[in-house]
């Protein structure tokens, strides 16, 4: 989505000499210094010809914290930030809470049995076959439930004003990303009004260092700008949340299939290692 997103507002024409609109992100900040952004995991920000970035769009992913929670520090930060213009929230929930293989069950057997926590694509050759690509389910267990994912978007009116719970169409909108898709062009609509703000404000900024340039007949194209059509690719980003889910399952059977060779290495231990030992093996 950052990818989209920042294509857009390329397209809109800004000469870098006044400034540039920037995607900043999580995986984007840890390649490069190392370092998370926090809240939000995704920020479209201006950054002025003398360094100073100011945020414009903020993008929460919430997948562990609860659509509360995120929707709250969602609001905490937009609220000390006035030049934020909006704030959206991809919430990401899975429909049964995850639990692991239980001591003695076939799928600790099964997994007993194999010598060493497959790779990758091993797990996923073994993988059944489901209807619903985000379910994962390899050596007698599901690692992965369904879920359900949503995208909701805010715009700050241009009185200043913003509100979690505004009801207006143009101001704020959720859409069904899983299972079913329902509702994705409100938020679009959503989404080309925040650019056109974006425009807008990035040009009365630059206006008030260089008015000259911004009267001229130069800047006509960039304030005729408006916003592709088609703004977001949503099945690339069902496709991210795909392999997400993906890498989450593989994480969950990783992590469970070391514990529980680690636990059968013990007591084989215990068994085999000298007379007398009263080590006490481990539950799972």
């Amino acid at each position: 989505m950052s990818a989209t997103l920042l294509g857009a507002v390329g397209s809109m024409g800004v000469p870098y000499r006044f400034g540039q609109i920037r995607m900043q992100s999580d995986v984007t900040l840890l390649s490069i210094v190392g370092v998370k952004l926090g809240v939000p995991d995704m920020l479209m920000e201006y950054k002025d010809p003398d360094g100073d970035c100011i945020p414009l769009w903020a993008t929460e992913v919430s997948v562990s914290q609860t659509k509360k929670s995120a929707t709250k520090r969602l609001s905490d930060y937009m609220t000390d930030r006035e030049d934020l213009l909006a704030v959206s929230l991809v919430d990401v929930k899975e429909v049964k809470k995850h639990a692991g293989p239980q001591l003695g069950s076939e799928a600790t057997q099964t997994l007993e049995d194999r010598s060493s926590v497959s790779t990758f694509a091993e797990w996923l050759s073994c993988r059944v076959t489901d209807t619903d690509p985000i379910v994962m389910k390899a050596f007698g267990h599901t690692w992965q439930h369904p879920i359900t994912a949503t995208v909701s978007t805010w715009l700050r009116r241009p009185d200043g004003s913003f509100n979690m719970n505004d009801e207006d169409s143009d101001f704020h909108a959720i859409a069904s990303l899983f299972p079913a898709r329902d509702g994705l062009e409100d938020v679009e609509h959503v989404f080309r009004r925040t650019l056109e703000r974006v425009r807008d404000y990035v040009i009365s900024l630059i206006k008030t260092r260089s008015p000259r340039d911004v009267d001229s007949s130069a800047f006509n194209p960039i304030r005729r700008w408006s916003p592709p059509a088609s703004l977001i690719n949503w099945d690339v980003l069902a496709d991210e949340i795909i392999v997400g889910a993906k890498q989450t399952g593989y994480g969950r059977y990783a992590t469970w299939h070391d514990r529980i060779l680690k636990r059968k290495a013990e007591e084989n231990e215990v068994t085999t290692g000298g007379s007398g030992s009263t080590k006490r093996t481990r539950t799972i």
